[in-house]
C-alpha cells in the first residue's frame, strides 16, 4: 500500500556532489512515472494539494567559487482507476494459483501450452502441453502444475520452476481437475467416459471411480475428504469419497459446471450454465440454495479474504462477485468469453481466464479495478 503524505514539503538538504554553475550537470526533469497502488481508493490518503512544491540546496562550483545552489520541485499527483489485462496464449480457458513462485497458470486450449504470468508485473512464460489443455491445478507437494488435454486423453504434470513435462494417461476428455493433499492425487473428471480418475501424483498410477453423466468441474474438500464433481449432463453434483470412490448424487440446477469448495461455510459452489445460477451446498446434508449470476455462468473461485466467490459469466463478459453468507452479487467487466477463475492471495486479486480475447484479466477483489498514482516531477534550478 502507498500512503502520501505531504511532510516533504519545503524541506531542504544538501545533495552530494558538486555541480556547474549554470546547472547544466543536473537533470531538469525526473519523470517519476506510475506507481500501483493495489487497495481500494477509499483508503488512500487524503493528497492536500495536487501540486507539491518544495526546495533542496546544493552546490555548485562557479570558477574559482562554490555556491549554493538551488533545486525547486514541482511535483504533479493524480489518482485515476484502471483495468489490468495480459497477454496469454490462444483461447485461454482455465487458471490456477501458484503460490511458490508467486504465477497464475493459464491453460491455452488452442495454443496447446499453459502460460506463467508474474502476477506483479505480468510477464509470461509458456510451456508445452498435451492437446487442447484444459482445467489445470496446482500441487504444492511436488511443486507442480498438473494440466487435464481434453485432445489428447493425458494429464499433463509440469515443473513450476523449469517447466519439463511428463504425462500420464486418464481416460477419455478429462476436463476438470482437482489436488487432494491428503491421498497425494490429482482427481480428473473424464466427460466422455463418466468417471474421474484418481492419479497419484509421484508414480501417475490411476483408479477410475464413476460419477454423473458429462462430468466437468472437480473440487475437492478436506473437511468431509471428498472429490466434488458437476456432471454437466445429469444436472447433479457427485461427492466421491476419497478412498474408495463411494458415490453420493445431489441435485444442482440445469448444466453444471464450475465448482469450488467453500471452507468458511462448509459449502460446495457449483455453476449452472443454463440456470445461470450458482447453488451453494451444504457438504454434510446436501442441501441447496440457489443465486443469481450472470449469464453462462462457468468458472467458480472462492476469494476468502472478502469471503465471496467469483463467478465468470461467459456470455455476459463478466465476473459476479458473490457474498457467500448473503448471495448479494456485484459485477465486474471482463475480457470476451470468461471462463476460468483463480484467487491470488498474495496481491488480493481475482484471476479470468478471457477465452475469446487471448488475455487474462487481473481483478481487484475490494472493487473490481485497480488504483494508480500518476506523479509527475519537475525540477528547475538558480543560485542562491
Amino acid at each position: 500500500m502507498i500512503g502520501i503524505t505531504s511532510g516533504f514539503a519545503k524541506r531542504k538538504k544538501y545533495v552530494g556532489g558538486i555541480y556547474s554553475c549554470d546547472g547544466s550537470d543536473i537533470p531538469a526533469t525526473d519523470d517519476r512515472g506510475t506507481v500501483q497502488y493495489q487497495g481500494p481508493s477509499d483508503t488512500i490518503l487524503t493528497i492536500p494539494d495536487t501540486t507539491v512544491t518544495y526546495t533542496i540546496v546544493g552546490k555548485a562550483n562557479c570558477g574559482n567559487r562554490t555556491k549554493d545552489i538551488r533545486r525547486i520541485t514541482t511535483r504533479t499527483y493524480s489518482l485515476a482507476n484502471q483495468e489490468i489485462n495480459y497477454a496469454t496464449g490462444t483461447s485461454p480457458y482455465f487458471a490456477s494459483f501458484d503460490s511458490v513462485t508467486n504465477s497464475i497458470w493459464i491453460t491455452n486450449y488452442n495454443s496447446n501450452t499453459v502460460s506463467k504470468i508474474n502476477i506483479v508485473n505480468g510477464t509470461k512464460t509458456d510451456y508445452a502441453t498435451g492437446v487442447n489443455p484444459y482445467g489445470i491445478a496446482f500441487d504444492s507437494v511436488t511443486n507442480s502444475v498438473w494440466v487435464a488435454n481434453d485432445g489428447s486423453n493425458t494429464v499433463s504434470k509440469i515443473n513450476i520452476n523449469d517447466g519439463t513435462k511428463t504425462d500420464y494417461a486418464t481416460q477419455i476428455k478429462p476436463n476438470g481437475i482437482a489436488f487432494d493433499s491428503v491421498t497425494n492425487s490429482i482427481w480428473v473428471a473424464n466427460a466422455t467416459s463418466n468417471t474421474v480418475s484418481k492419479v497419484n501424483i509421484t508414480t501417475g498410477t490411476k483408479t477410475d471411480y464413476a460419477t454423473g453423466s458429462g462430468p466437468r468441474g472437480v473440487a475437492f474438500d478436506n473437511v468431509t475428504n471428498s472429490i466434488w464433481v458437476a456432471n454437466f449432463s445429469s444436472g447433479t453434483v457427485s461427492k466421491i469419497n476419497i478412498v474408495n470412490g463411494t458415490k453420493t448424487d445431489y441435485a444442482t440446477g440445469v448444466n453444471p459446471y464450475g465448482i469450488a469448495f467453500d471452507s468458511v461455510t462448509n459449502s460446495i459452489w457449483v455453476t449452472n450454465t443454463t440456470s445461470n445460477t450458482v447453488s451453494k451446498i451444504n457438504i454434510t446434508t446436501g442441501t441447496k440454495v440457489d443465486y443469481a449470476t450472470g449469464s453462462g455462468p462457468r468458472g467458480v473461485a472462492l476469494d476468502s479474504v472478502t469471503n465471496s466467490v467469483w463467478v465468470a459469466n461467459a456470455t455476459s463478459n463478466t465476473v459476479s462477485k458473490v457474498n457467500i453468507t448473503t448471495g448479494t452479487k456485484t459485477d465486474y467487466a471482463t475480457g470476451t468469453l470468461p471462463q476460468g477463475v483463480a484467487f491470488d492471495n498474495v496481491t488480493n486479486s481475482i484471476w479470468v481466464a478471457n477465452f475469446s480475447s487471448n488475455t487474462v484479466s487481473k481483478i481487484n477483489i475490494n472493487d473490481g479495478t485497480w488504483h494508480y498514482l500518476y506523479v509527475q516531477e519537475v525540477w528547475t534550478f538558480d543560485l542562491i
